[in-house]
């Protein structure tokens, strides 16, 4: 099974679709997420904003974090503070380098491509995770990985 038929797997497994387009641009949708084709990282991202999310922001656009300049989506509104939509930043960066470690994937480039450089970063990054009772869904993705494998 190629990697993007995974992703696909992994994203529909907590109850998103995905549409993986041929332009550059994430558009916003309430239950499917459209992402470029050259960018499984960028879709497992996604994923785990999503996850990281409060139930009642999953439905908002870019969750509730307020604008998201990368992808020009701006005045958006923002119902969870600067700080909080920071962390919660941070947490869906490791999240996804998480999940793509479990699949296989090189998550050492995300690592330095998110800023994630030492271990203590990683320490850092796994701790928020395990704290916000993040990991079942890392194990989740594990669980599936290994029934791809056998």
């Amino acid at each position: 099974m190629n990697l993007q038929r995974k992703i696909t797997k992994v994203i529909n497994h907590f109850g998103l679709n995905i549409v993986w387009a041929n332009n550059s641009l994430r558009m916003w949708h309430p239950t499917s997420l459209t992402i470029h084709r050259e960018d499984p990282s960028e879709a497992l991202h996604e994923l785990a904003h999503y996850l990281c999310a409060a139930p009642e922001r999953r439905r908002r656009v870019n969750f509730g974090c307020g604008d998201d300049y990368e992808y020009l989506q701006t005045n958006q509104e923002r119902i969870i503070s600067q700080e909080d939509a920071q962390e919660e930043e941070s947490r869906a960066s490791f999240l996804g380098i998480l999940m793509e470690r479990e699949l296989g994937m090189d998550w050492k480039a995300t690592c330095w491509e998110h800023n994630w450089l030492g271990a203590q970063d990683y320490r850092l990054g796994l701790t928020s995770i395990k704290q916000a009772g993040l990991m079942k869904h890392v194990d989740q993705v594990r669980r599936m990985a290994r029934r791809w494998k056998s």
